[in-house]
């Protein structure tokens, strides 16, 4: 904690906050993506009861407006198996959007930087359009146009939890790397292992893979490199380099702690720095293992920690994955928050309370974000 405020007081930046901030990465509308798994909706009563809750509401209009965020990226997904139509199911969650923007004129919608720019001068509040794993939903030049052109999609996570015909992903930690089995297995075989040992997928990007790339940054949507393989990673970073889109991890860890391909290597790490990129550090018990014995606020604050002291503290956001199956954080000791209550992190009305529990500035880092999303509205066709 005593880092963060010395980060704070050096880069000239208010160490303590009353709330705001960025929330790079939360899925608000998960009922729509996995229905018989989920329990509860966005416009309904929240449904989970603690942080160990995975697959019960966290978020409703309520705890959205409460937790001050200035930002909050809204992550689409739809299951392949759980839901008849990949899109009728994200077509849903657009809707659902478009519902609560119109029922709370505080937030807007934006599809620019420059109408989001204008909007927080105004005193609007943004939520952004993404998609967690294009396959299925946006595949061909006719979806291009309908959910980027017309429904405003701005930001996707091109690969996800599966190598798919648009390339391979990051394996998982422990039994989750089974979420892609083969990869996996190949990957036992093959033995392919980063710099520091840890397992990696030896799958990149597929031609396929390679075109939707091109058409989405020529679209000027902001690609989430959070869950591609170092191989796939390897021809996109060029890409959007060229391109001069910053880089973008919405919802990562450090590998070195995570031990795991889902971690953020030393090298991206420095990607994000030069590009004046984001990252979304992960509240989420799993995602910190490794981190320090106590884990929960403690092993986050050292992340982000270590995550600003490289990138700057103005780069590092949360990605909460709200609604995403991941257990957040255990109850903390002595911050003076809801944090500190037997629920622990629950739910994304509390926002707030980890930006003061980690003394972070959100100001910054919403402007960081602005200046980053303007450079990919300029973005040069790879």
């Amino acid at each position: 904690m005593r880092g963060l405020f010395l980060l704070a007081v050096a880069l000239g930046q208010p160490a303590m906050v009353s709330a705001g901030g960025i929330e790079l990465h939360a899925h608000l509308f998960m009922k729509e993506g996995m229905s018989p798994m989920f329990r509860g909706d966005f416009f309904g009563p929240l449904k989970a009861t603690s942080w160990r809750d995975r697959f019960s509401s966290q978020a409703n209009p309520e705890t959205l407006n409460a937790s001050g965020l200035q930002v909050a990226v809204v992550s689409l997904y739809s299951h392949p198996v759980l839901t008849l139509s990949m899109r009728d199911s994200v077509r849903r969650q657009i809707a659902l959007a478009r519902k609560f923007v119109g029922e709370n004129p505080e937030w807007i919608l934006p599809r620019t930087a420059k109408e989001a720019r204008d909007g927080v001068a105004h005193g609007k509040r943004l939520l952004v359009l993404s998609l967690e794993g294009a396959m299925g939903i946006i595949e061909t030049e006719e979806d291009l146009k309908e959910f980027v052109d017309n429904s405003g999609i701005r930001i996707v996570t091109l690969l996800h939890l599966t190598d798919d015909l648009f390339g391979g992903v990051a394996l998982l930690r422990g039994i989750l790397g089974f979420a892609s089995p083969i990869a996996l297995v190949r990957s036992w075989f093959s033995g392919t292992r980063d710099v520091d040992g840890v397992l990696v997928n030896g799958a990149g990007l597929t031609e396929k893979g390679r075109w939707m790339a091109r058409e989405l940054i020529k679209r000027h949507v902001w690609l989430d490199l959070s869950h591609a393989s170092d191989a796939s990673q390897a021809e996109l970073v060029p890409m959007l380099r060229a391109a001069g889109q910053p880089l973008l991890y919405t919802h990562t860890t450090l590998r070195r702690f995570l031990r795991a391909e889902r971690g953020i290597t030393a090298e991206q790490l420095q990607g994000v720095r030069e590009t004046k990129g984001l990252l979304g550090v992960m509240p989420a018990e799993d995602m910190l293992l490794g981190t320090n014995s106590e884990g929960g606020l403690t092993a986050l604050s050292a992340q982000a920690r270590e995550i600003g002291l490289v990138i700057g503290a103005d780069g590092v956001a949360m990605g909460s994955d709200y609604n995403g199956g991941v257990q957040h954080l255990h109850p903390s000791v002595g911050t003076g928050t809801s944090l500190d209550q037997e629920q622990g992190l629950w739910q994304i009305g509390q926002s707030g309370d980890v930006w003061r529990g980690l003394k972070l500035a959100p100001d910054p880092v919403v402007a960081r974000f602005l200046a980053g999303w303007e450079k990919v509205d300029s973005t040069r066709c790879p």
